[in-house]
């Protein structure tokens, strides 16, 4: 006797039945034991043409062979009344009705294919299935299959789960029902279910949601977001808009550890499988640059595409020729957004690009051009090349970058050509795959099919000395003709300098706006004022407005910097003046100096900022090695006082004479990696700095102090060089 698959019914509300799509799913996640899906397809008809019910070779995205119908263990259809119906499996991937047109239910067991032993091919964990005891994650290619023909046909998925669950994913939602507009959508949208924690905030007024599973429970949704509030912040920022109404970020963390960790881009989320930790800032940080990368493909190839994604064949896949742009340029973007945020510093940012042209050079074929990797990408000599695609992709996007935006005189990067390819085509139209060189000379320049043909179709090496060199960027290779490190030329020619800013982010490649020359701190108004572990308000000191500011209620024997940023700053190279007092608060510990100064380079989120800072107390001191420490420059959070003293004494802090609590006048110069501290109108400076550990960069300014400081500020005065 047949074995038959018993599932929970539940009757739809009047609303839904009357609407159901024409394929209507049904998975039972009570049953855990085996780690297999019990899954219910329900049909009101299939044509005599849908005699194959398909599962999937591939999915798009993933740029691997994964056969699910390896995992398939038992397979029935039944007609309207119960009664059997004959199906064979014809291949892999295929079972063959007997009479289609009789079938009204579909059942089948598909096991995990996360804990599911197979020869080859094994599926990547985050595209797999997981049916465990307290979760599962559904990737749609690796638990739906579908009847050939109806790939565009609408579907509902009833999840029968536990009550306590929690359920994430992209796809909407009517109580345990989930809907997608066709088989496309249900594999783009994966389903994590179980004991999570969830966190949620907004970008761009696009609602974005966290959902995190941790076995124990040591990694939250709300941890998890704040490492990424202030990327998705830039991300926004950078794209304008987001192309998507919502998004959703699924982490599985699992346990015991596994040998792959990695990601899935999708249309409205990405979803994660990583190895379990505790918590720390070091797992934010990896967890932020993945996510970064995820979230850009919500631009490429989410929403620009060629045809063959738009119509993607989960039978026999045919490759897009354009991965460069899919992954490459996504790649690039996500570093480039942080680099134009001040999150990466430039010096950072080309650290990275030196390790992407290293790895191409010593760990891959260089012969194989970008192009041919996408073509034979489903092979196996394709997938041994294809991780290449994350490092000459993304090094030749930015290269592509440098040359629009020389081509156009600052106005016009890669990021303003896939927004206006986005704008022509989109998610719902899709470019030919053939065509999309044409379609961008068109939009931009004859000059940049050469471009394409030596460094996408063939396999040039990337010219990095050339086009970096046109931005004042000098690249040193070692003793093997290796690129080992880019120097930024401080003595660049005017016009290196327009196209360099441009690269930065600056408005069409303009140097930035001159700052005001004085700033009255009070008459600005606190609400120019950025508080970090801080509050402020307006007093008059010793006869002068200024700004006064305080640790937090509670805060006031806490070992922490204070930080007011001034909004509307944007400082790279110039001078800064600003008037302070700082003196020890009266209940201080009696080893408090004082601490109070100035912070530049201040980065999104104060993630990273550099400082000039004095302390009173040292200077008059009877003891001269205190005195030595009466001035400090740090960089933060890398780079704090203790340990420059240690690796380098008396290389970032020097003598100057000073009182406490009385008005001092700081001036700081920068240009490039130099930096200079005059104090109190002196000529000559009191400390000098030749190697700002930033590098060139750019951010805000912000008034600086300890929480055991009685702090107060006036007269900011900034001048930005030309």
């Amino acid at each position: 006797m047949p074995l038959r698959l018993a599932f929970a019914c539940v009757a739809l509300p009047a609303a839904l039945a009357a609407a159901e799509p024409p394929l209507r799913y049904t998975v039972d996640l009570n049953d855990r034991v085996a780690h297999e899906f019990k899954v219910s397809l329900r049909v009101d008809s299939l044509p005599a043409s849908a005699s194959i019910f398909q599962f999937a070779a591939t999915a798009p995205g993933t740029y691997q062979v994964m056969d699910i119908g390896r995992y398939v263990r038992r397979f029935q259809a039944f007609d309207a009344r119960g009664a059997e119906i004959a199906a064979q499996q014809v291949s892999v991937n295929q079972w063959r009705f007997s009479d289609p047109q009789r079938v009204r239910e579909i059942r089948y067991s598909i096991s995990a294919t996360y804990t599911a032993a197979v020869p080859r091919d094994t599926v990547y964990p985050m595209c797999a299935s997981v049916l465990a005891n307290d979760h599962a994650l559904i990737n749609g290619q690796a638990v739906f299959g579908f009847p050939r023909g109806m790939q565009g046909a609408a579907s509902s998925v009833r999840l029968v789960r536990p009550a306590s669950w929690i359920v994430g994913t992209p796809l909407r939602a009517d109580g345990d029902v989930y809907f997608a507009d066709d088989y496309d959508r249900l594999v783009d949208s994966p389903i994590l279910a179980g004991d999570l924690t969830v966190a949620r905030m907004d970008v761009t007024g696009v609602p974005v949601e966290v959902y995190a599973y941790s076995p124990s429970h040591v990694i939250a949704a709300n941890q998890l977001l704040g490492a990424m509030r202030t990327m998705l912040t830039s991300a926004g920022t950078f794209l304008g808009k987001l192309p998507v109404d919502r998004y959703t970020f699924l982490y599985d963390f699992l346990k015991p550890a596994i040998r792959i960790n990695g990601a899935w881009e999708h249309s409205f989320g990405s979803e994660y499988a990583l190895n379990e930790a505790p918590y720390s800032d070091q797992l934010g940080k990896g967890v932020t640059d993945m996510a970064a990368h995820e979230f850009f493909h919500v631009v490429t190839p989410l929403n620009l595409h060629s045809n063959i994604i738009e119509h993607f064949n989960f039978e026999t896949p045919v490759p897009s020729h354009h991965l460069w742009l899919y992954e490459g340029a996504t790649e690039w973007a996500a570093h480039k957004m942080q680099l134009e945020s001040h999150l990466k510093s430039p010096a950072e940012y080309l650290a990275e690009v030196v390790q992407k042209a290293r790895a191409d050079r010593l760990g891959f074929d260089t012969t194989w051009s970008l192009e041919k990797i996408a073509v034979a990408s489903y092979s196996d000599s394709g997938q041994a090349q294809y991780s290449n695609v994350y490092q000459r992709g993304a090094i030749m996007a930015g290269l592509l970058d440098i040359r629009l935006l020389e081509l156009s005189g600052g106005a016009h990067g890669l990021r303003d050509l896939i927004a206006d390819l986005g704008a022509a085509y989109g998610k719902k139209r899709s470019f030919p795959d053939d065509s999309l060189f044409d379609i961008i000379v068109a939009r931009t320049s004859p000059q940049l099919r050469d471009f394409f043909t030596r460094y996408i179709s063939s396999a040039e090496h990337p010219p990095l000395r050339e086009y970096y060199g046109k931005l004042g960027i000098r690249l040193i290779d070692d003793e093997r003709g290796l690129p080992l490190r880019f120097e930024i030329d401080p003595n660049a020619t005017p016009a290196q300098l327009r196209l360099r800013a441009a690269w930065l982010g600056n408005t069409a490649g303009a140097p930035p706006a001159p700052q005001p020359d004085t700033m009255r701190l009070r008459d600005a108004g606190l609400d120019r004022l950025t508080l970090v572990n801080a509050s402020a308000q307006n007093v008059t000191y010793r006869g002068r407005p200024a700004v006064q500011v305080l640790p937090l209620p509670g805060h006031e024997s806490k070992n922490e910097e204070l930080l007011a940023i001034v909004d509307g700053t944007d400082f790279g190279d110039g001078t800064i003046e600003l008037d302070v007092a700082g003196a020890p608060r009266a209940d201080a510990d009696t080893s408090a100096r004082g601490f109070v100064g100035l912070a530049f380079h201040v980065a999104a989120g104060a993630a990273k900022y550099e400082s000039f800072y004095i302390r009173p107390t040292n200077a008059r001191s009877g003891d001269q090695a205190r005195r030595n420490h009466s001035t400090q420059y740090i960089s933060f959070p890398d780079y704090p006082w203790q340990r420059l003293r240690a690796e380098s004494p008396a290389k970032y802090e020097s003598y100057v004479d000073l009182e406490p609590g009385v008005w001092t006048k700081l001036r700081i110069e920068v240009r490039g990696t130099n930096a200079s501290l005059f104090v109190n109108g002196a000529a000559q400076p009191a400390l000098v700095v030749h190697d700002l550990k930033l590098g060139v960069t750019r951010g805000r300014i912000a008034l600086w102090s300890f929480a055991e400081t009685d702090a107060y500020f006036s007269n900011l005065r900034v001048g930005v060089s030309q």
